[in-house]
């Protein structure tokens, strides 16, 4: 076994000499102690689990890492259970005892982290640094099962997960671990994620040889993370359970825990078995192949483009929020299968041999288990870095004959404007023509042309204020006749409302039953996005539900995964695109009193408006048509 000792250690007796010069940056009891706590018999086969902990930015603002050590110390730990810790990564940590100067290694004990060793501070987003943790560890307590997991920020599978904010931001892309699991020739029953969408066909094959299963969710991960003391205590309590019961258990543990913080309804994890892999990652290629043929027909890409536009997203998706560019797998080979009608089965039945077991919430009920990329943002510069490390070439080829708008690198011979579609698409594309013209029910839109070039449209309503219009959101429903080309309003002007003031409603998903939207605003003064779910009545209606303030996407796409409720006194800014300009406006500002957060679905608020379509095409490009002003009034629409 090689064992890379690249940092100088500082002995257990300098460290209980430094003990009381610890820094902290926050409030919590200190866990860490150089005393050894007494452990019960062992009750099973013998686990090391070691936890590769990235505090980052999350663990600096709000303490998220810090939570999970205290649920580490809740468990009174059987000797043959082994629970190291290595953190770094952040510049203030909410843990008293834990320096930020250094990479400091912990054992769990009931109660309190037992300090191990010091190490001089590095970045931890580097396959050496992780490389000598598994080392030490696989030497230092040797057992029966392995088990890693790396906590940390997520982003996505082109940036990786676990950002280190004392090394700008870098992170521990995909295949930095890989590399760093195949240095330490080490083999592990479980590899798992305590970071957000790291769930991905790319993750499973990349670390297919790395370990017996995969434990990762698609989605951002819930502020309380893993529940550490729960899945622990299943070992300890079932010694003769299998890996694969002891994988499942985190999923099961995990959505208890949301559950109990109310953060489960977005919340996914799932188990991969990563000896399935190979078969999977032969039929993405098969369907990635049969879909690299549809640009060589108009028709058929037109099909693929507006079916990746439907299907189902992780992670951010506006562009308030910034684009995480995560899709469901499974989701993505059903409704590609009209073009991709030779391989998407096989597609859906490799996963079901792969991905054993998941959790999902109430408004994730549809996820699969695995996801892949796709740049649903067609301007992403992330994609380059995704093309150099994506493991299925006949992919990259797919996205790029389909991604427009977006830089590809140099790893790909053919872009979309080499294809035929595109060609054919172009011609079609000028010789379209529009107009908008009073109908019965208000305004209507008339297109003559191809209309296999037109991606969807949305009707867009903004409000007049003292800074010009702002954009509301799109109306609910329009009369579409898509062969005709014909789209009337039905003037079914229905809007939610913020404690009974207007907000901006911008779509990240819609599901058959539900929608998830985006409300950008202003908290206290900070810039934040507001997600909430908009649930389809039998009566027409529409009934709202906060899942809670988020962040945007910060340094390297990562993910926050801090979310909270509005309060009480908060002073809450909404926040509106407008109608001529395209910039941010600030709307009216309220205080959350005496209610902290009051969602309704009303009619339009008396007042005048704006509304006209939006075009968008099947290669991204969009266009908007002229408007119509109208007054609403005692529930009457006028047009002037």
């Amino acid at each position: 076994m090689n064992r890379l000792r690249s940092k100088q250690v500082i002995s257990i007796l300098a460290l209980t000499s430094a003990f009381l010069l610890f820094s902290a940056c926050g409030n919590n009891k200190s866990l860490v102690s150089t005393e050894i706590t007494e452990r019960e018999p062992a009750t099973g086969e013998s686990w090391t689990v070691m936890l590769y902990m990235c505090g980052g930015i999350d663990e600096r603002l709000y303490g998220t890492a810090s939570n999970s050590l205290n649920e580490l110390t809740r468990v009174k730990y059987p000797e043959n259970i082994n629970v190291i810790v290595q953190t770094g990564g952040s510049y203030g940590w909410h843990t008293s005892g834990i320096d930020t100067n250094y990479l400091d290694r912990f054992m769990a004990q009931n109660k309190s982290l037992q300090l191990l060793e010091r190490q001089e501070q590095d970045d931890m987003s580097k396959s050496i640094v992780l490389t000598d943790f598994i080392d030490w560890c696989e030497g230092t307590y040797p057992a029966d099962h392995y088990a890693l997991i790396i906590h940390g920020s997520g982003s996505n599978s082109a940036y990786g997960i676990a950002h280190d904010e004392a090394y700008e931001n870098h992170s521990l892309t995909l295949p930095i671990i890989s590399k760093a699991i195949s240095n330490a020739d080490m083999h592990f029953d479980i590899i798992g994620f305590d970071a957000g969408l790291t769930a991905s066909a790319e993750t499973a094959y990349l670390l297919s040889t790395s370990a017996d299963y995969l434990v990762a969710s698609q989605e951002v991960m819930a502020e309380g993370g893993w529940n550490y003391s729960g899945w622990l205590k299943y070992i300890k309590e079932n010694p003769t359970s299998s890996v694969a019961d002891v994988a499942k258990a985190v999923c099961d543990t995990y959505m208890d825990e949301c559950k109990r913080d109310n953060t489960d309804e977005m919340a996914t994890m799932s188990v991969t078995q990563l000896s399935e892999i190979t078969g999977l990652s032969q039929s993405i290629e098969g369907m990635a192949g049969e879909l690299s043929s549809s640009p060589d027909s108009l028709s058929d890409y037109s099909i693929v483009s507006r079916a990746v536009d439907k299907t189902m997203c992780f992670g951010s998706n506006t562009d308030e929020e910034g684009y995480s560019n995560m899709i469901d797998l499974n989701d993505l080979a059903v409704k590609t299968s009209p073009v991709a009608d030779k391989t998407s089965g096989r597609v859906q039945e490799e996963l079901e041999k792969a991905v054993i077991y998941w959790v999902n919430g109430k408004y994730r009920s549809e996820a699969c288990g695995m996801s892949i990329f796709y740049p649903l943002n067609q301007s992403s510069d992330e994609l380059p870095r995704y093309m150099d490390l994506c493991p299925f070439k006949r992919y990259t080829e797919f996205i790029s004959e389909t991604a427009a708008n977006a830089d590809t690198g140099n790893t790909v011979s053919k872009s979309f404007r080499d294809t035929t579609a595109f060609a054919d698409y172009e011609i079609e594309r000028d010789r379209m023509q529009y107009q908008t013209v009073p109908g019965s029910t208000g305004i209507e839109l008339n297109m003559v042309g191809n209309m296999d070039i037109v991606r969807k449209v949305e009707q867009r309503i903004f409000r007049k204020s003292n800074n010009g219009f702002l954009y509301l959101g799109n109306a609910a429903e329009i009369d579409e006749n898509r062969e005709a080309g014909i789209y009337k309003t039905k003037n079914a002007f229905r809007f939610s409302l913020m404690n009974g003031h207007s907000i901006s409603l911008n779509k990240v998903y819609e599901g058959d039953s539900y929608s998830i939207y985006s409300v950008p605003l202003k908290i206290d003064g900070a810039q934040k996005n507001l997600r909430i779910a908009a649930v389809k009545k039998s009566n027409g209606k529409v009934s709202y539900k906060s899942l809670g303030i988020h962040e945007s996407l910060g340094p390297g796409s990562q993910s926050s995964r801090h979310t909270t409720p509005l309060r009480i006194y908060n002073l809450v800014t909404p926040l509106f695109r407008e109608y001529s300009s395209g910039e941010l406006i600030e709307g009216e500002s309220f205080k959350t009193w005496p209610i902290s957060l009051y969602l309704s679905d009303k009619n339009l608020i008396d007042d005048s408006y704006k509304t006209d379509y939006r075009v968008e095409y099947i290669y991204g490009n969009a266009f908007t048509t002229q408007s119509a002003d109208f007054d609403f009034f005692e529930n009457t629409i006028s047009y002037k």
